[in-house]
């Protein structure tokens, strides 16, 4: 499988690991199970049906192993499965908006805490942020079956198991309250709650970011 070297994903963070076209070689020999989905498009390029929730969720695997480390992760059927790509973007985004307060100065390691309202099932901004500056997460969410679903990926992940906890907000209408324990302080709070109006909505985002 051809693999060019040119960046043609300049509106991602220069840091982003996927600001160049997949090596789908690597990552099957990465995730196996990718490459059932890995087809060719008129143009000669190797790429996936974006519209194919399970395709999809095998790139996200293949690229979570390959470019982040994980050793297993899984999401239950029908939940989202965010794209790694777009998602890396925002951490580095936080990582300067974070830096510009130490003048210039990107700060790393589990020192620095993190709070994020509405994990999710695939806990991905947890894992790319401690995968990618070593931060500490709380991840927070109103539904135990995300969170049973995340503690399952932490499980399987014991690097990451050590830096992430995991919070049920018992009260829907609250963010805040009673997922901060008393006295603690974050350096950051994130949530990027669903926004897509259809699964195929969220499929034609995920090929815009991908």
């Amino acid at each position: 499988m051809a693999h060019t070297n040119k960046a043609l994903k300049s509106n991602l963070h220069p840091r982003n690991k996927h600001r160049e076209r997949y090596d789908f070689k690597q990552l099957i020999a990465t995730v196996p199970a990718l490459k059932p989905f890995v087809l060719q498009n008129p143009y000669g390029d190797y790429t996936i049906d974006y519209f194919n929730p399970n395709a999809v969720k095998a790139l996200n695997k293949a690229l979570l192993f390959h470019d982040y480390g994980l050793q297993a992760w899984k999401i239950p059927k029908g939940f989202l499965c965010a794209p790694v790509p777009g998602r890396v973007d925002y951490i580095h985004y936080i990582a300067d908006l974070l830096g510009e307060a130490q003048e210039g100065t990107i700060p790393t390691g589990a020192t620095v805490k993190c709070i994020d309202i509405g994990v999710g099932a695939n806990c991905i901004y947890p894992i790319l942020g401690n995968s990618c500056y070593g931060w500490s997460f709380v991840g927070v969410d109103i539904e135990q079956t995300s969170l049973d679903a995340a503690k399952q990926i932490l499980a399987s992940n014991p690097l990451l198991q050590k830096h992430i906890e995991l919070r049920l907000q018992s009260n829907p209408k609250d963010v805040f309250r009673g997922a901060i324990l008393p006295g603690e302080k974050f350096q950051l709070s994130l949530c990027n709650p669903p926004f897509h109006a259809s699964a195929a909505a969220a499929a034609r985002g995920y090929e815009t970011e991908t």
